[in-house]
């Protein structure tokens, strides 16, 4: 579809293709680099979250045998990259597990029966509400009486699978091998991008925000 509307107006579209998530945090990466200081690139999309970074350090070894390194020359020099793409873990996927596992741990506690269309979902406000699309029904969640940042959180570590198995440590969720960035990138300048702009270019305490 993409090489057909941009054949409309003569666009070139042999080398026209979809970008591997893997590829977008060091494309990413790379448009920054132009000075000395080296950058890390975290990119939360719709469906994926990628981040990219040159970690410092013996490290090397480690990414060595993951699929998390990517090399490249570039302005003359050799970068060794730590990149993963996480999907599923965009905003809008991401989303879209917490509604799933808050209505299935609904479901439990109404012991296998079909729940009520309201359920409580503590990632929603007090006070709020919100009209939920489920793979066979709409409901409405709310956060009378539930909502919180401690009971949110709990339900973000299950969604994250922040307990999964680490065969190769440190891990940052999923089971996914991560150099520390505190440890391997302590001083240099992180870049957040698409959604994570988003939402905290217009946050009340805006100032307030580390930079």
């Amino acid at each position: 579809a993409v090489r057909e509307r941009l054949g409309r107006w003569e666009f070139p579209v042999e080398g026209v293709v979809v970008m591997d998530g893997q590829d977008e945090g060091v494309y990413a990466w790379i448009t920054l680099e132009g000075g000395n200081a080296t950058w890390a690139v975290l990119d939360l999309g719709g469906a994926s979250t990628q981040i990219a970074f040159e970690p410092r350090g013996a490290v090397e070894a480690l990414l060595d045998e993951q699929d998390h390194r990517h090399e490249l020359t570039f302005a003359e020099k050799t970068h060794v990259l730590y990149q993963h793409s996480f999907l599923g873990y965009g905003l809008m996927r991401a989303r879209q597990h917490v509604h799933q596992l808050v209505e299935f741990m609904a479901t439990i506690r109404a012991s296998g029966n079909k729940t009520e269309e309201t359920i409580g979902n503590a990632c929603i406000a007090m006070g709020m509400q919100r009209l939920v699309e489920l793979k066979d029904r709409n409901v409405t969640m709310v956060g009378d009486d539930v909502g919180s940042f401690d009971g949110c959180l709990r339900i973000m570590e299950l969604v994250m699978a922040k307990d999964a198995i680490c065969k190769t440590k440190p891990c940052s969720f999923n089971g996914v091998y991560q150099p520390s960035v505190l440890e391997t990138f302590p001083t240099g300048p992180v870049l957040l991008l698409s959604y994570f702009y988003d939402r905290l270019a217009f946050h009340p305490r805006r100032s307030q925000l580390p930079h």
